[in-house]
């Protein structure tokens, strides 16, 4: 994946789906793909697409809930954190999950909270959500 411009940014989602997809080539023609050099959080997200997966439309109208409840919160950081919060709790997303939010990083709180309201609009608890992960990654 060398073909990327440094200076021209690109997310993290779309890196692991293109990186997965040219992986799967590599292992499909039975060679070793090698990984090397990047972000941490980029590589991670190869391995670990609870994310990056999501190019359904439940995913893409849940990332705009967000986006309008954090405007609707008036950018507030602090109401819109207990709003997801609160979604958290109700789908038994660990403490730690939004310990991962930093003080008023909206990216990563939007990014958090599309996730939860994706799995509401799924009708799943985070629990049976990283079942159903590991069972996908597993075939």
């Amino acid at each position: 994946m060398d073909h990327y411009n440094p200076m021209k940014p690109i997310s993290a989602q779309a890196y692991a789906i293109e990186a997965r997809e040219i992986i799967k080539d590599i292992l499909k023609s039975n060679k070793t793909p090698i990984i090397e050099g990047g972000s941490p959080f980029y590589i991670n997200q190869i391995f670990n697409p609870q994310l990056t997966n999501y190019n359904d439309d439940t995913f893409k109208q849940a990332r705009q809930v967000a986006k309008r409840i954090i405007e609707l919160d008036g950018n507030n950081f602090r109401k819109s954190m207990e709003r997801c919060q609160e979604i958290f709790t109700k789908l038994e997303v660990p403490k730690s999950e939004a310990q991962k939010i930093g003080e008023n990083d909206f990216y990563r709180l939007e990014t958090k909270m599309s996730f939860a309201l994706y799995l509401q609009a799924k009708g799943l608890s985070y629990a049976k959500f990283m079942e159903q992960t590991a069972l996908d990654q597993d075939n």
